[in-house]
Order: structure tokens, then C-alpha cells, then sequence
């Protein structure tokens, strides 16, 4: 029957990548795979690199993979391990997740081999940037680099708001450079993934290399991330890049919504609802791919139409400024993720109140603005949302 990407691993597991040559699952696995904190594992010579098995046995041995939390293939694994209603996206599970994958990875004939090399991470906040890339070697001659997407820091999520105005981020850049460094360094061919912001990096170095890699150059994946301003992609990197890459978004896609798309996506089913589908371990896979459907949901273009009209309402400098405004508010706080800000939400709202009336009136006048345009915009999503999910149920009963 239908499962996903843990699934997928018990049931392809023993077909090495010369019996099976890499697919679309594949790049969505090692999309997830750099959600890992390879971080934590102290003294590697990233340079001649570890194999998936012996990281995994170090996290083992740090404590950091439970053994009995592997997944198996019932369904009710792959359902969310988090409650219902809770839409700030749980980040003890997004590492859990990636971990259990690890974890699976290491026992199976594909991947428990394959060397990873050049980690490299960033989190500055001075610069605000979160990012991180590991390069996976898929043989002599095929590497993989993965681009991890937000993490749970506010830091991650202020510099995707950022990208809003902003023509180059910081992670783009590094994303741009280490993607040179490692072609220049093993000269092999090369697919680049990512998933949610990562999917963005990946293509934003694709295009930014994209003369030099040439033929070397396979595939870009983007998994559900956002795209980019109408000037990128109007600019000739883009462009000459364009047949390489192949975008994948669930149904309900929001965050892959994001700015402008030149490029044809897919649509994969999910077993998640809304926002919950960015979830990639909830996408659903039958034998090595992704089951497709023809078009994404009214609601995910209705979201896509709002968030654009929103924006092109607004001049990148006052983006700026809301965006700057925004995260005054929630860091004072003193919550460092998204996680910490949604606990005890309800306490911190004279905190936030305080700082916002620390603001400078501009500020102050600007957040608002931006905060009630971007409500009444949503509401009308919602609102039409709703409608059509009791349309779609009035259907089914008849």
C-alpha cells in the first residue's frame, strides 16, 4: 500500500544506488536527513568525512538516538506524533524525525555506506543567518549536497522573512559558495536538495554556478520551498537553470507558495492536513516515487494570490522595517525558537505589548499596519478555506 519515506526505506533499502539509480524519494530523504544536528558530533574531520553507520553509532553513543524508537511499518507511525491544533511546527519532532531517518538509514544496504563529508553550519545573529549543508557521495562519481531548511531558532524563521525584501540572503550566499567550493573540490557530478528554505538554497546556488557546473550539473530539487523575487528570476542564471530543476509540493503547499515560480512543480498527497503538509515525512510514496496529483489545491493558489497582493501593497523599505519591528517584539520575549514562543504564548503578551511600545512610532505604526493587512488578507483565505472543505463534505455524504 501507500507509505512514506520510512516506509520507502524498508522497502528499498537492500537495492544499492547501482542496481536503483537515485530517484525522487531519494532526494527527499536526504532533504530530511540534514535536519540532523551533526553539529553535536564533536571531533569529525569533516574533509575525509563518516559514513552514515558510524554517525549513527555516535549518536547512539551520545544518547541522542533512542534504539527503540524506530519506526516500523504501521500506519500509525507515520501518522504526526504531535496533539491536533498545535500550528507552530514541532521542532523536537522535526529532529526526532530526522534522527529516526538516520537511524533507519544506517541498517540498510543503500545508504548505511555512503559518505558524508563538508558539514558546515552557520547561526549568526548579527548577520541573521541560519544555515547548513553536508555533501553525501552517492558513488566515484555522483555527489549529493542537501541545504537544511529552517530550523526551529527565530533567527531561521527571521531570515526567511527577510528574503521578502532582501535580493540576496545570507544563506544564499554561503549556499552559493559551498556549492563552488565542492564542485571545484571533487569535480564530480552533482544534484543539489533542500528542503523548505533549503529547496530555495539549492536553487538559488544552482543558478549562481550554473556556468561553470555545466553538464555536471543534474538536478535541483526544491521540496516545498519558497521562491524568489520577479528580478531573480528574471536574470539569465535562472533561467539557463530552469530545465535542471524539478520543485515537489504537497496539496496545501504555503511556504512553497511563497514569491514567484517560474518552474513546473509537482504535487504529492499527503497525509497531513494544511500546513501540517510541509511535514515531508508525510508525503505519500508507492514504490520509488511520489504518488502525484494533477493540481495544487484552490486553497493553496487562493494563499499564494493573498500573500502576493499583500506584499506587492507594500515598498520593500516598509517590509523592512515590519519585518525588524516583528522580531524586536519576539525576541524581547527572550524565547530563542518557535517552540519556546508558542509555550506559555499567553504569558508573554505583556512582554511583547512593553516592547512594542518601545517601538518608534514609524515602527510601531508600520508593524501594525503590516500585522492587520496580513490578518484580514488571511481571514479571507481561512474564511474561503472553510467553505470549500464543507463543500467538498456535503458532496461526499450525497
Amino acid at each position: 500500500g501507500m507509505g512514506n519515506i520510512f516506509t520507502y526505506l524498508n522497502w528499498r533499502g537492500d537495492l544499492s544506488f547501482k542496481q536503483d539509480s537515485f530517484n525522487e524519494v531519494d532526494n527527499l530523504i536526504f532533504a530530511q536527513l540534514v535536519y540532523v544536528r551533526f553539529e553535536e558530533l564533536v571531533g569529525i574531520d569533516w574533509g575525509s568525512g563518516i559514513t552514515i553507520e558510524e554517525a549513527t553509532r555516535k549518536f547512539i553513543k551520545l544518547k541522542k538516538i533512542v534504539k527503540a524508537k524506530v519506526l516500523d511499518n504501521k500506519e500509525k507511525d507515520c501518522k504526526e506524533d504531535r496533539p491536533e491544533g498545535i500550528e507552530i511546527p514541532n521542532e523536537i519532532s522535526l529532529i526526532e524525525r530526522s534522527m529516526k531517518l538516520l537511524y533507519q538509514m544506517a541498517k540498510t544496504a543503500r545508504y548505511k555506506d555512503l559518505l558524508l563529508t563538508d558539514f558546515k553550519a552557520t547561526f549568526d545573529e548579527a548577520l541573521v543567518e541560519q544555515f547548513a549543508a553536508i555533501t553525501i557521495h552517492i558513488n566515484q562519481k555522483q555527489l549529493v549536497i542537501s541545504f537544511r531548511g529552517t530550523d526551529d531558532s527565530l533567527l531561521g524563521w527571521k531570515e526567511d522573512f527577510n528574503m521578502l525584501f532582501m535580493e540576496h540572503v545570507p544563506a544564499q550566499v554561503s549556499a552559493a559558495n559551498y556549492t563552488m567550493e565542492t564542485f571545484l573540490f571533487y569535480r564530480k557530478q552533482m544534484i543539489l536538495t533542500g528542503h523548505s528554505k533549503g529547496g530555495n538554497l539549492a536553487i538559488y546556488a544552482g543558478a549562481f554556478g550554473i556556468s561553470k557546473f555545466g553538464k555536471k550539473l543534474k538536478a535541483v530539487y526544491n521540496n516545498d520551498g519558497p521562491g524568489f523575487s520577479k528580478k531573480m528570476i528574471n536574470t539569465t542564471s535562472y533561467q539557463k537553470l530552469l530545465p535542471q530543476v524539478i520543485t515537489i509540493v504537497p496539496e496545501s503547499s504555503i511556504v512553497g507558495m511563497f514569491l514567484e515560480h517560474q518552474e513546473d512543480y509537482f504535487i504529492v498527497q499527503s497525509k497531513q492536513t494544511g500546513r501540517m503538509q510541509h511535514d515531508a515525512t508525510s508525503w505519500e510514496i508507492l514504490g520509488n516515487q511520489f504518488i502525484h496529483l494533477t493540481d495544487t489545491s484552490k486553497v493553496s493558489k487562493k494563499w499564494d494570490t493573498t500573500i502576493s497582493s499583500w506584499l506587492e501593497a507594500m515598498s520593500k523599505e516598509q517590509l523592512k522595517v515590519a519585518v525588524d519591528a516583528l522580531f524586536t517584539v519576539l525576541m524581547a520575549t527572550e524565547a530563542e525558537t518557535r517552540t519556546g514562543l508558542s509555550k506559555e504564548f499567553v504569558k508573554k503578551i505583556p512582554t511583547m505589548f512593553k516592547a512594542m511600545k518601545e517601538l518608534d512610532a514609524d515602527m510601531r505604526e508600520n508593524l501594525t499596519k503590516t500585522v492587520i493587512a496580513f490578518w484580514k488578507e488571511s481571514n479571507k483565505t481561512i474564511r474561503t478555506t472553510k467553505k470549500n472543505e464543507t463543500n467538498k463534505k456535503s458532496i461526499v455524504q450525497k
